[in-house]
């Protein structure tokens, strides 16, 4: 049976390997634990043994490992250690990183270019969404335009079709509130002007009902706009109708715009923006922690600029696979579904995985061996 009273290890250095030689090994007492302080120095072979065979210098209870070395210092925070040791748990290896890797002059520059590309970034991202925010939908704004230019189509053989490109209907065969089939669903025999408000109506509601808007204010004022259009198409009053495509075009104008792109690909672009924030600022959080421990190292850096690139690619096809999956995460009785079509949900998954990639990536990898697993078996 191994010893449990003695502490062995080695001392080498985490990128070489190399061993380091009369480094410092400490073994103080956390406390409220009555133990002695103990001090050993490596060997020639980088190794150590701490004899703690008496227990009344080394009470039973936790102690911190520390190394001291003149070259290095400790990769990570100082261990704690049981006294006795569980059987088979008395060795301990220590990786050290030697004094020449780190750089706070390099430390510094990589975290003022971070902060700079945050600032350009977050500026970009806020300018592009003031100057195009989201409208009430392109396809609207392109049919009011048509039947403001509208003169002398009535009674022609022109119907809403191929040259629009804008007859929707939600499509009942997936399960994506945005998505829409290109289908005319209106009566053949109508006019141009009919066809083309029914259209309007459609894309009206399909976009104030995925806005939630359509139990507003706004909504039924507009709707209900849209409802007189047709009502004085029908009629045949073209100067009321002129009217009430003016009154559109501006109530249009005065919706409570979404900041956040929800229209494919925009959409697309601000998962990227978001999971690129994210992951700047958790590399400017570690910058600072590393520069505060004076152990920022300049390799390093190679790294981070690898993140900068990869986790918005990564955040941009997680939402995409869990775009098809329901989340339903229960707290005790309570219920949250997390439906991945939905914008805010999109940009808080897209700032959770800029945050914390590694789980995303381990979640796409354990995904590609399940998949690759079943295509595997069915052969």
């Amino acid at each position: 049976m191994a010893n449990t009273r003695s502490l062995r290890g080695k001392v080498y250095d985490k990128t070489s390997q190399a061993r380091y030689i009369d480094a410092t090994v400490k073994l103080e007492p956390v406390k409220g634990v009555n133990g002695e302080t103990t001090f050993v120095e490596t060997d020639r072979n980088g190794e150590f043994t701490l004899d703690l065979s008496d227990e009344q210098k080394f009470p039973e209870g936790d102690y911190t490992l520390a190394v001291y070395h003149d070259d290095a210092v400790m990769e990570g925070d100082e261990p704690t250690i049981a006294v006795p040791m569980v059987v088979g748990k008395n060795f301990n290896n220590i990786s050290m990183l030697s004094r020449d890797q780190f750089s706070q002059n390099a430390g510094i520059a990589f975290g003022s270019f971070l902060v700079i590309l945050l600032l350009a970034v977050s500026g970009f991202y806020s300018y592009w969404h003031i100057q195009y925010p989201v409208p009430l939908d392109s396809q609207v704004a392109k049919l009011v335009e048509m039947l403001e230019e509208y003169d002398g189509l009535e009674g022609s053989d022109m119907r809403l079709g191929s040259e629009l490109e804008v007859s929707v209907v939600p499509d009942s065969s997936t399960t994506s509130p945005d998505s829409i089939t290109l289908t005319a669903t209106v009566a053949p025999g109508n006019s141009f002007v009919m066809n083309t408000l029914d259209t309007m109506r459609i894309i009206a509601l399909h976009t104030l009902e995925r806005e939630k808007l359509d139990s507003s204010d706004f909504g039924k004022a507009y709707v209900f706009l849209i409802d007189e259009a047709q009502r004085a198409a029908q009629r045949g009053n073209e100067a009321e109708l002129k009217l009430l495509l003016k009154e559109i075009r501006e109530e249009s104008s005065r919706k409570p715009n979404n900041f956040f792109w929800d229209i494919y690909p925009m959409r697309m672009l601000e998962i990227l923006l978001w999971a690129l924030l994210a992951t700047l600022l958790r590399l400017i959080v570690n910058t600072g922690y590393y520069l505060f421990r004076k152990r920022f190292i300049k390799s390093g850096i190679y790294h981070s600029l690898g993140l900068i690139f990869t986790v918005p690619i990564l955040a941009l096809l997680l939402s995409i696979v869990l775009s098809f999956v329901k989340i339903n995460i229960a707290f005790g009785e309570a219920e949250l579904n997390l439906d991945l079509t939905n914008i805010y949900i999109s940009i808080l998954v897209a700032t959770f995985i800029g945050l914390s990639p590694w789980k995303a990536w381990d979640y796409l990898n354990d995904l590609a061996d399940s998949l690759f697993k079943r295509l595997s078996s069915a052969e």
